[in-house]
């Protein structure tokens, strides 16, 4: 299950590279990405010119953080 999450969250992170504006604008100008297969997961990024930044890969159902949201 691990590796499997691992190869999913770099084929999310090669699509976020790839296509950094692919996915909508959220709070706090940061965007949201699902983790394929694992639907509680997301990847929270912000693109700033050709710099992107993740800041958190987080489950979603756990305490929400007040910076991220759920």
């Amino acid at each position: 299950m691990g590796i499997r999450f691992l190869m999913a969250l770099d084929d999310r992170y090669a699509f976020i590279e790839a296509n950094p504006l692919g996915y909508q604008l959220r709070k706090d100008n940061f965007r949201y990405a699902r983790v394929e297969g694992f639907r509680y997961f997301r990847v929270v990024y912000d693109v700033v010119g050709t710099n992107i930044t993740v800041y958190h890969v987080r489950h979603t159902s756990r305490r929400p953080s007040k910076r991220f949201g759920p």
